[in-house]
């Protein structure tokens, strides 16, 4: 008995912990690799897309149920001690997403960067053509003894991006595969979009997709996190029949324009809807009250649809 009460003090303290700032709003992939193997041996959950509050509520739920189910005592102590070890590694995941939530507050800020994450770029001085998954305002590390860097007009004093080069242009330029390579602004140049599709075995946990429209990659939903104003992917939309997408607004007058149409046909029709036998009887208070109310819903509708075409 005692067990279980410390087993759901256990289950409310990791609740209330999914609930507080920032792990409630960031966007963050859940450390599963860090939890021990007596909570990971429990879950049924794919675990390699959980991510954020939701998927961290999961696994909290799955491992208390797993737990809660145990009647050996040896088994529900193990559970205990693994409980007991999530705790302080979500007491070190917070202080990270923290650290997450203060370098989005300052990548929101964009002066002087002029190139955006998923995009691909070329090197300018070595040819490599790569894509972008991250940069700094300033180098995080020494660079100004950089082959690279030497003779740049700004030297180290620009930005720096995180680019996943690709695989054949390494092996072709480079004489072998590499890594993430860290490159200074002046140095990379925009690529012609038929060039813009490359491999790199580190794209899919990153940017993993490639959107043909905007020749470019989209980045998962932490990273675009990570760097406010990156495009994500959009979720498909269903199936529509062509006469209905032809007859869609392609923008926001458009649309005001076809809501002054459907309104027009409203009014005009109105008389031939008056002709229906109605068995209702109004006093005059009534239809005074009622006509009022059509007269002011009608004139704002009017005056809604005109200032939006009006822009």
């Amino acid at each position: 008995m005692a067990n279980r009460a410390v087993s759901l003090s256990l289950y409310r303290a990791m609740w209330r912990w999914t609930t507080t700032e920032p792990m409630r709003s960031a966007r963050y992939a859940v450390p599963v690799e860090q939890l021990p193997l007596s909570v990971l041996a429990s879950l049924s959950t794919k675990t390699d897309a959980l991510s954020g509050r939701a998927g961290a509520q999961k696994i909290i739920r799955e491992a208390w149920r797993a737990g809660a189910a145990l009647t050996d005592p040896a088994e529900v102590q193990q559970q205990l001690d693994g409980a007991f070890a999530c705790l302080r590694i979500m007491g070190d995941f917070q202080e990270e997403v923290v650290g997450l939530v203060e370098r989005r507050t300052a990548n929101a800020d964009r002066r002087g960067i002029a190139f955006q994450i998923g995009q691909v770029l070329r090197h300018r001085k070595y040819g490599f053509r790569g894509v972008v998954v991250g940069w700094d305002r300033r180098p995080t590390v020494d660079v100004s003894g950089w082959d690279g860097v030497q003779g740049l007009p700004s030297g180290p004093d620009q930005p720096f991006y995180r680019v996943l080069p690709d695989m054949r242009d390494c092996v072709e330029l480079l004489g072998g595969p590499r890594d993430v390579r860290y490159v200074a602004q002046e140095n990379l140049v925009e690529v012609p979009a038929a060039h813009r599709r490359i491999s790199h075995p580190g794209i899919d946990s990153v940017v993993p997709v490639f959107e043909a429209a905007s020749a470019r990659f989209l980045p998962t939903e932490e990273l675009a996190f990570e760097y406010p104003g990156s495009p994500l992917a959009s979720p498909p939309r269903p199936a529509q029949p062509a006469d209905r997408l032809a007859e869609r607004p392609t923008d926001e007058a458009g649309a005001a324009r076809s809501l002054l149409r459907s309104l027009a046909h409203v009014r005009t029709a109105r008389p031939h809807e008056s002709s229906r036998t109605r068995t209702r009887t109004r006093t005059p208070q009534t239809r005074t009250l009622h006509a009022r109310t059509r007269t002011r819903t009608r004139t704002q509708w009017y005056a809604r649809a005109h200032a939006c075409a009006c822009r």
